[in-house]
């Protein structure tokens, strides 16, 4: 075998091709692990920006049930549970309706449609 059939079908040239190999699987890796970071850094900041709004929403709800069911009126008391209870259901209170494009809520808190309870 000639030194040239050697080069290109040697043990030489396997070596490369497994360099090439381990090289595509630490650039897929890295490329993996940096987009699963941004991901990760992308959830964080959402979650960071959103919670608080989200908990002030949770919190005020909760109050307005707690008031109900805190009252003297036990007439109505069932029907007004369960009518208020239906209203500040969390996925009502956060409905897309009430939030931007970026999240942000568009109706003041105050006059959030969902937690204005009749009767209060």
């Amino acid at each position: 075998m000639s030194d040239w059939e050697e080069d290109v079908w040697g043990s030489d040239n396997d070596e490369g091709r497994d360099l090439v190999a381990l090289e595509r699987r630490h650039a897929k890796s890295g490329y993996i692990d940096a987009r699963a970071n941004m991901n990760e850094d992308q959830l964080q900041a959402g979650f960071d920006s959103g919670f608080p709004i989200g908990a002030q929403l949770g919190a005020i709800a909760g109050a307005k049930l707690v008031g109900i069911l805190l009252k003297d009126d036990t007439i109505n008391a069932t029907e007004g549970v369960s009518s208020a209870v239906d209203g500040l259901r969390i996925e009502k209170v956060l409905d897309a309706k009430y939030f931007d494009e970026n999240l942000d809520l568009i109706v003041d808190i105050d006059s959030h449609p969902q937690l204005q309870i009749k009767g209060e």
